[in-house]
Formats: structure tokens, C-alpha cells, sequence
């Protein structure tokens, strides 16, 4: 499984690359964009199985490696590792495309586990076949969703929800994003729709003894948690 490394720091892009090298990944690695451009120019270099982007790449060129690397390899998931705890810069990384984003210290066990899961998901919706967070799966070709494999009664809207937190799990999003992505409204936010359709859902996976929980915060947005 040939995972793309994208890090500045040769001690940390060692690290990383013993370790995953342990846990079977073949890592080859980049430091710069620079380099990472030199390889998109490359017609037929190969499909990773997951990149990891460092933030400390993309300092002097906000987005930019993100956008090219998204550009070529719209079918690879992305990982950002980023130095600091910033859930204003992790949010503007997913909304550019990132798959996840990670915060130093690295664990290469959970860094391992992550890529496992994530290329799960990713292959599941991309495939539209059934995926599973926690004890909860969806039916993405039947477009409903199973607790233990008992059905839960969702209404499209309430799905339509439950499949965006499900496949990007503790991402983050506003209520605007989900009018949005959802029901393709831009600014009405002065509805009150989203608030109904997370209320329902949370007591309708509260019913199924789902595992999975929605959290939310004022003013910030709506995660899944598991």
C-alpha cells in the first residue's frame, strides 16, 4: 500500500516512515512543493493509497499544494498533519478538500488505524456499498440506514444528514454548510430546518440504541462522534 508523504521535517518524515514501513505502507516521501509539483507533472506516476499532507508545507502557499494534489488525485483521500490544535484552520482545510487532519504529536498507531479507516469509507462510498461507523451502517444504493442491522426509519432529509457526518466523522460543520450540501440552500439561515432534522435524528438514534452521537456547539456547528 503505497502512501505519498508530504513533509518538511526530515526527523519527523523518518519517524513516519519507519513506522508505517513496520505497519506494512510503502511511504515514499516529498519535502516541498516544489517537489510535489516536479511529481504531478508525471502523467503516469501512480495512484496513492492515501496521502499525508503537512501543513508546515503549505505556510508560504495557503491551500495551493492542497488544491493540485486534490486536482490530480480527486480519488485519493487526504490526511493533513498539522502542529497545532487550530479548529479554525482544521475546518478551512476539510472545506478545501481534506479527507482528515491530524494534530502533532503524531501516534503511529492511531495514524495507522486512521488511514485503515478512512480508505474503508472511501472505498465504500465510492463503490456505493454499505459502510459502517460505530454499530451504525448505511445502504448506500438503498439509501437508508441500519443500528445492529435493525432499519431506522429516516425521512430522505434526515439520511441525506446522517450519511454527511457519517463520512467524514469529527468533521465539523456549520449550519450553513448544511443547507448547502443538504438542501442546496446557500443563506437561509435564518431557518430553523437543520436544528428540526439533527433533533429528530438524534432521538431516532437514540431509539435504536445507535452508538453514534451527534455533538454540537453554538456558533461553531455539528460532529459525530462514536
Amino acid at each position: 500500500m503505497y502512501v505519498l508523504l508530504v513533509e518538511p521535517d526530515p526527523e519527523l518524515a523518518s519517524y513516519l516512515k519507519k513506522g508505517l514501513g513496520e505497519e506494512g505502507f510503502s511511504v515514499s516521501h516529498l519535502s516541498s512543493a516544489l517537489e510535489v509539483e516536479a511529481l504531478l507533472s508525471i502523467k503516469d506516476s501512480p495512484n496513492p493509497y492515501v496521502i499525508l499532507l503537512s501543513s508546515g508545507v503549505m505556510h508560504s502557499r495557503k491551500f495551493l499544494v492542497l488544491d493540485l494534489i486534490k486536482s490530480r488525485y480527486e480519488d485519493v483521500p487526504v490526511i493533513v498533519l498539522t502542529g497545532k490544535n487550530d479548529s479554525h484552520e482544521k475546518s478551512e482545510y476539510l472545506d478545501r478538500g481534506a479527507d482528515d487532519c491530524m494534530n502533532a504529536p503524531i501516534s503511529l498507531e492511531e495514524l495507522s488505524a486512521r488511514i485503515r479507516a478512512i480508505r474503508r469509507r472511501w472505498s465504500a462510498v465510492k463503490a456505493g456499498l454499505n459502510f459502517r461507523v460505530g454499530n451504525t451502517s448505511l445502504d448506500l444504493s438503498g439509501q437508508c440506514a441500519y443500528v445492529e442491522g435493525f432499519r431506522l426509519g429516516l425521512s430522505r432529509k434526515e439520511y441525506e444528514v446522517l450519511r454527511l457526518l457519517m463520512e467524514h466523522p469529527k468533521r465539523v460543520y456549520n449550519k450553513v454548510q448544511i443547507l448547502d450540501q443538504v438542501w442546496d440552500v446557500h443563506s437561509d439561515v435564518e431557518s430553523n430546518v437543520v436544528e428540526v432534522t439533527i433533533k429528530n435524528l438524534r432521538k431516532k438514534l437514540g431509539e435504536k440504541s445507535s452508538s453514534l452521537k451527534i455533538e454540537s456547539r453554538r456558533h461553531f456547528g455539528y460532529w459525530l462522534e462514536d
